[in-house]
């Protein structure tokens, strides 16, 4: 029982791993699409066009979004 246990812990440890490293990437990748000036910061203009890009899909019923 401890065997099937500590695999299964380990199972799970992996798999919230892996789902952490595709929130980081769409993280990422969001971020780069509204970073215009590719500075590594949203300026106000920047992060305004983000907010409102994620508040038009959550009103429009598309998937929601993940803002940064």
């Amino acid at each position: 029982m401890t065997n099937d246990y500590a695999a299964l812990v380990a199972m799970l440890d992996q798999a919230a791993a892996d789902l952490q490293a595709e929130i980081d990437a769409a993280r990422a990748d969001r971020f780069a699409a509204f970073d215009t000036d590719g500075n590594g910061a949203l300026s106000l203009q920047e992060y305004e066009a983000l907010w409102l890009d994620a508040m038009r899909e959550r009103m429009s019923g598309r998937k929601p979004v993940l803002l940064l």
